[in-house]
């Protein structure tokens, strides 16, 4: 839809003319911008957009190139100070897309660039209420992106293919796909930190994530009918943002085999490794299964490493060199192979609030057969935070 860039720089204005504001630099997140009202414990505003310009070099479906773009704004809410107990927190988010699907083009199941959708839309994403229990758990309710707190390796966040983000093998299960980017549904969340090095995590989702007749729409419905996505995460906190996580996740109702003999439970299980090796280098390593005779991935892996301060004249910059595996099922049949990804990637520190990334990725055996030839693909991802 032609409208809406047009939305997205009239929002940003408003948000930021409309109110006295104060910006400073997120500690969670540094591609972000924190505008706080005059009282800065009360609510927090962060806007980013990020474009990414795609070109097929070589292989693929076609040699074509395309742009794509996505908008976030999140509203947090601390009611420490206004209500008579503590711990009360609440977050709005609200998510914008716009332009090409580069898949299209590409012809991998693997999508390059992760902020990718079918249709352009803005809508609310997620809305929950978080009450802190003292200071060894929390319980969270609301529309919730499981992807925020599990199977999360914050050392790949900034490599471009989806696979980087959450492994496709519990990426591609679901009816309308679980509660993950570009859909997300209701949640109970639990979380548990007994001890400093122990975080544990259990949650529950409504298993069809989304609205199946629109992606445009948000829908925060829970239908007993759809049966639940259940997910644990068991996670070993270790030195300076490393952690060692094992998780486990499963729906309450079967699911179709690929053979069409009847249905069978959809379950899967993962293994991740995230840490800093010293201040200016870090890698992480994931491995994940589902259940093959109901999911057409059977399991994924993913490592990496992300440098930085390479130059002593440009220290913000970071250099990563990731690859991610995605194996078919046995189910398939015979002529599936896996699709393989190398990336390499170089984020450019302009400004503050502005940063350029060229991404350079090496697509082997898109879509696990022969029929698409293998990918070449650079992009170009604009990074602006306001």
């Amino acid at each position: 839809m032609s409208h809406i860039p047009g939305l997205i720089i009239l929002t940003i204005w408003l948000l930021t003319h409309n109110f006295d504001l104060m910006a400073q630099t997120s500690d969670q997140d540094n591609t972000m911008t924190v505008l706080e009202a005059n009282d800065p414990k009360l609510w927090q505003f962060e806007a980013a957009y990020t474009g990414d310009f795609v070109s097929v070099l070589e292989g693929g479906i076609e040699q074509k190139s395309g742009y794509l773009g996505n908008l976030d704004l999140v509203f947090g809410f601390d009611f420490n100070k206004i209500l008579p107990w503590q711990g009360l927190t609440a977050q709005l988010y609200i998510l914008g897309n716009h332009g090409d699907e580069s898949s299209k083009f590409v012809g991998d199941t693997l999508i390059s660039s992760n902020i990718e959708s079918p249709e352009d839309y803005l809508k609310v994403y997620q809305a929950w209420l978080q009450q802190d229990i003292a200071d060894f758990a929390s319980i969270l309710f609301g529309m919730h992106d499981l992807n925020s707190e599990f199977y999360v390796t914050g050392s790949s966040a900034a490599f471009l293919n989806s696979n980087f983000g959450i492994g496709i093998e519990l990426a591609q299960t679901g009816e309308n796909g679980p509660s993950i980017f570009p859909q997300t549904s209701p949640a109970v969340r639990l979380a548990l930190y007994p001890f400093k090095s122990l975080d544990i995590r259990l949650a529950a989702y409504n298993a069809r994530a989304g609205n199946p007749a629109s992606i445009k729409q948000s829908y925060a419905r829970y239908d007993p009918e759809d049966g639940l996505l259940t997910i644990a995460e068991l996670s070993y906190l270790f030195a300076e943002q490393s952690k060692i996580s094992f998780g486990s996740w499963s729906y309450s109702k079967k699911s179709d085999r690929i053979d069409g003999s009847g249905r069978d439970n959809n379950r899967g299980n993962y293994a991740l490794i995230d840490g800093k090796i010293n201040p200016a280098t870090q890698f992480f390593f994931r491995y994940g299964t589902a259940a093959k005779d109901v999911n057409a991935v059977a399991s994924s892996l993913a490592v990496g490493v992300y440098l930085s301060r390479l130059f002593t004249i440009r220290p913000d910059d970071a250099l990563g060199l990731a690859f991610t595996k995605a194996e078919p099922s046995t189910a398939l049949g015979s002529g599936f192979e896996a699709e393989e990804v190398i990336e390499l990637s170089y984020e450019i520190a302009l400004y503050e609030h502005l940063s350029l990334q060229p991404d350079l990725q090496l697509i082997r055996t898109p879509s696990f057969t022969g029929q698409n030839s293998d990918a070449t693909v650079l992009t170009l991802r604009i990074g602006l935070s306001i």
